[in-house]
């Protein structure tokens, strides 16, 4: 039964960890939108960095595509939001080379996370504790 409640607090925390991650996406979205323009090349990388980073680090928190999911979509809805021209005719991500490169290239990097699929890391061992108290590592 204690496998049982650990297991369901684990959920739990990594539910409320995807869903923190989801608001950390949207502040990614909005300062990758005003960041792009900074510098050049350098504030577009950092901009695109940060999403790949946050959905890699959603894939490793999850455990699950829908939850990698859910965080991509928490930082595309502020990005195509932000797209749309205002009635004053100002763009905060404008049409250009730029603007497209921010869009096409966060939405792949949220592609690139899904594809690796979900789970832990290849590397990491799970030490697992039965009923009858034996150990073995996976």
């Amino acid at each position: 039964m204690a496998s049982f409640e650990a297991s369901r607090v684990g959920r739990a925390a990594r539910l409320l960890l995807v869903a923190a991650l989801g608001g950390l996406a949207v502040i990614v979205a909005v300062t990758g939108a005003f960041l792009h323009r900074w510098a050049s090349p350098a504030g577009l990388a950092l901009a695109l960095g940060a999403v790949f980073g946050i959905s890699v680090f959603a894939r490793y928190a999850a455990r699950t595509r829908w939850g990698i999911a859910w965080v991509g979509l928490a930082w595309l809805a502020p990005i195509l939001v932000l797209a749309q021209p205002r009635s004053a005719g100002d763009v905060v991500i404008a049409g250009d080379a730029a603007g497209l490169t921010l869009l096409f290239g966060g939405a792949m990097a949220v592609s690139v996370a899904l594809g690796m699929g979900a789970g832990r890391p290849q590397g990491d061992k799970v030490v697992r504790i039965e009923e009858n108290n034996s150990t073995y590592v996976e």
